[in-house]
């Protein structure tokens, strides 16, 4: 007797660890889906973040080409009104 209640015990207990372990389980399946949408929510917002990058390089490079032309043309009124300076 005392032996049918140690085995409906353990049969008992391995019962509740398998239903713990299946939830666990369960829990993992939903953590590791939630993981991969937010990997890939990052990868989006990094592809983002490159593409704004790549435009303000761009954007700087157009702007710096600019500068360089204005300075050219400073340079230029210069030698001009040193050469009219010259002649005065």
């Amino acid at each position: 007797m005392a032996e049918d209640n140690t085995v409906s015990f353990m049969a008992e207990q391995f019962r509740r660890l398998n239903s713990r372990f299946d939830e666990v389980e369960r829990r993992l399946g939903t953590f590791e889906g939630k993981m991969e949408d937010r990997l890939a929510n990052i990868e989006r917002r990094l592809t983002s973040q490159t593409q704004i990058e790549q435009a303000m390089i761009g954007h700087l490079a157009s702007i710096h080409a600019s500068v360089d032309d204005l300075r050219a043309q400073f340079l230029g009124v210069d030698r001009r009104l040193s050469a009219l300076e010259a002649h005065v």
